[in-house]
Order: structure tokens, then sequence, then C-alpha cells
């Protein structure tokens, strides 16, 4: 006599056996939570092997703790279930990604929709299933499914299957799924759940055009604050960078420095060579600021020739250390600039480090006027910047767009043209206007 092969057991698993419904729900339920606190810092195995079949509400005993489980050796009919209905990546910890469209207020009335649909006609059972990509998952369901039939989506429709797809914006966001219970040769449930699909779809829909509305308003709100020339935040977006931090700063504590960086020499540039070599060396510079800040610092173009670098997370040493960089790249470069910082102090906030470097970057800039303090390896100090910086400056100026003519008279003009600039009015960084006593640069 012939026995029916016994799949192995998986020592330490969770052995299920016979149908996961709603008879045997709260059984399982209860032994998975025991197994759960008895291995509070290991996942569960859960060995589906001698399933027979599982219905709604056993699948939902699965999917409440998909994160703490590893299923193994599923039966065809219980593999087939969990393909079916988009949950096989859960129990697999491959959870679909978070999708705006489905709000907390919309999976409410789904739950909802599909319990009126069951309770109008006993014993079946519906679903709701929504996609991204290649991964979806069930939003809701209600209802026990009849033995050996199971939700058919993706797959081809059953004779007792009720199927409405539900297109937001042209593509398929979900499908409503009704079975069992005779539904799909019942008119009056084909219609309700048309009726009712149609009324999700129109709600989804107004959900899409809400976050389309508000997707457009944000990007009009970043493109308010950014730099068209060098990509970088304008003064906006750099006022609303320290409003940002100065109110994380209040939570957290955490040291915030300001960096101000002025080049000199830009006015001869524009004067002599035009505005591309002026812009040219406005984008070098930007360029360079960016590889000499760490990713979580922000960037920005704060007015004409001065840009603004708001230092998270630092203290004093590390400022001088990130000035230090900034410095060292634009020396490299053969961009002749001002460099000085500020770290906030508790009773002047944000502002105060950034008026208190802005005032630091003018004594800088007449230090460099007077030759006192410049360093070797300041262009400002020494018009022969050498050759890895021609050659860096060179590569800066070709990318954005200059001609070699212009490139040859840009780093000609550009140490010999700091004694040509003309004085002119500058803003601190309040917004008042601050005339300079002495030339530009």
């Amino acid at each position: 006599m012939n026995h029916p092969k016994v799949p192995p057991v998986h020592r330490g698993a969770v052995v299920i056996s016979g149908d996961l419904d709603e008879d045997s729900a709260d059984d399982v339920r209860r032994r998975l939570a025991a197994a759960l606190r008895a291995s509070p810092d290991d996942d569960v195995v859960v060995d589906l092997s001698r399933v027979a079949f599982v219905d709604c509400a056993g699948l939902g005993v699965l999917l409440a703790v998909h994160d703490r489980l590893r299923v193994r050796d599923p039966a065809p009919l219980v593999r087939h279930l969990l393909a079916a209905t988009g949950t096989g990546g859960l129990l697999r910890g491959e959870a679909v990604p978070e999708d705006p469209l489905w709000s907390d207020p919309l999976v409410t009335s789904t739950v909802g929709a599909v319990e009126h649909l069951r309770a109008r006609w006993p014993g079946s059972a519906w679903w709701v299933v929504r996609g991204s990509g290649d991964a979806s998952d069930v939003v809701a369901a209600a209802g026990s499914l009849p033995p050996r039939l199971v939700p058919p989506w993706p797959g081809p429709p059953a004779p007792t299957v009720v199927e409405v797809a539900l297109v937001v914006a042209g593509e398929p966001s979900a499908l409503l799924v009704g079975t069992g219970g005779g539904v799909g040769e019942d008119d009056g449930a084909r219609a309700s759940a048309h009726l009712i699909g149609g009324l999700l779809q129109a709600a989804l829909g107004q959900r899409a055009a809400l976050l389309a509305a508000e997707g457009a308003a944000a990007v009009a709100r970043r493109l308010a604050e950014v730099d068209a020339l060098t990509g970088l935040r304008n003064r906006r977006g750099w006022r609303a960078a320290l409003d940002d931090e100065q109110r994380r700063r209040g939570r957290t504590g955490a040291a915030t420095g300001v960096v101000v960086v002025d080049l000199d020499g830009l006015k001869a540039v524009n004067d002599r060579q035009g505005h591309a070599a002026g812009d040219a060396l406005l984008v070098a510079a930007a360029g360079i600021l960016l590889r000499s800040c760490r990713p979580h610092d922000v960037v920005a173009r704060s007015g004409g020739d001065e840009y603004a670098v708001l230092a998270l997370d630092v203290g004093v040493a590390g400022l001088e250390r990130l000035c230090e960089r900034i410095r060292g790249g634009l020396a490299d470069a053969g961009v002749a600039a001002s460099v000085a910082g500020a770290c906030e102090e508790p009773d002047a906030g944000l502002a105060g480090a950034w008026e208190r470097a802005d005032r630091r970057m003018y004594d800088v800039k007449r230090a460099h006027r007077s030759g006192v303090g410049a360093r070797p390896d300041d262009p400002s100090a020494d018009p022969r910047a050498g050759t890895a910086a021609r050659l860096a400056y060179i590569h800066e100026a070709v990318r954005a767009g200059l001609t070699p003519s212009q490139v040859r008279d840009a780093l000609a003009q550009q140490q010999d043209g700091r004694e040509d600039d003309e004085p002119g009015e500058r803003r601190r960084p309040g917004g008042e206007p601050a005339p300079d006593p002495s030339p530009r640069r």
C-alpha cells in the first residue's frame, strides 16, 4: 500500500496544517504570537507545506506580522493564492512601496466598501488589490473564500468572479475582485461592484489630482529658491534653509556654522572679458564649493559674487577645517576669493552667525588688499597660481562654454583686474546697505 509522501517539517518552524481559514485563524494567531515572543530578535519560520487552503481571514493573520515571518514550502494552492493576491512579496519582507494615492481615509472607505458587498451577498469574498510596478498588495479584504477557489487576479477570470479595474490617469491603479456566493452570475452583485468601483475610482482620481497639484506647487516653490546659473540655492532659498535649520537646531541642539565666500575680481572679468567669462567663473566657484563641502551642508549663491554655506552639526574646529578646504579648493583652481566663517551663538541664532561671518569676510578681504595675512597659495597674493591651478581653471571654463581666446584673456586679466575694480555697495545679511570703504576686488 502506497502512502502519500509527507513533506519534511522544518525544525523550529511554526507548522500549519489543514485549512488556514476563519475557523483556524484564531489558533494560528495565538501560535504565531507565542513564537514571536519566544524569539524577539529573530524571524519566525512558518511551514505552509501542509496547508490545503487559505482564505481572507487566514491570509490576514500572516500579513499582520509579515515583517517577522519567513515562509517555507507553501503548497501549490497556497503559492497560487499568494501570487494571485500579490502578497507573496510581503511575506518575504518585500513590502510594496508607500503610495501616497492610498491615503488613510481612502483605505478606510475601501474597507467599508468590501465589507458592505460581503454583507449584501453572504458567502462571497471581496478584495481590493493595488499595484506599484511589479509589486502589489491587498488594500482591503472581507469574507471567506469557498474551498479551492482563489482570487484569479491577475490571472484569467473564473465564472463566479467579478472584476472591476480601477483606472486613474489612464493607468490601472487597483482591482476590485468579488468571488464565491455566485456573485459572478448575479446581475445585482455585478452592478453594485461596478457602482462601488466607480465611486472608489472617482475618489482615487480626486486624490491623484490633489497630489499632482501639490507636486506642481512644490516644484514651483523649489524653482523659486534656485539660482538659474549655478543650480545652487538663491538668496530666498538660503534664507529658507536658515529658518529650517534654526527650527531643527532648537530641537536637537546640534552645533551649526556659516561660511561666507566672496569672489575677488569678478567685476573686472565682466568688464574686460564679458559676462560669459564672469558666468564661467561663478559656475566654477559653485562647483568647487560643492566639492569642498560635505553632502549634508547647504551651499547657496547669496548674492552676485557671494556664496554662503550652512555647515550642519559642526563645531568651531570643524568649521575652520571646512573654511580651509574651501580656500584650498579655490586657490588650486586659480579663483581669488575671501573666505570666513562663524559658529552660531545662543543669543544670536544663525542669522547672527551669518552676519558675523560676513564681517569677518570683509576683514579677510581688507587683509588681502594690504597683503597682510595672505597665504602663499592664495591667488590674491600670487598672480602666478601655478600650472595645476591654471589647468583646473581652464577645464572649468571650457566646460562652461568659453572659447580658447576667452579662457586665455580671462586667465591674464583675473589677477591684474583686481587693481581696476571699482568700489561698490554691498548688503549685509540683514538686508541693510553696507558700503565697502575700500576698493572691491
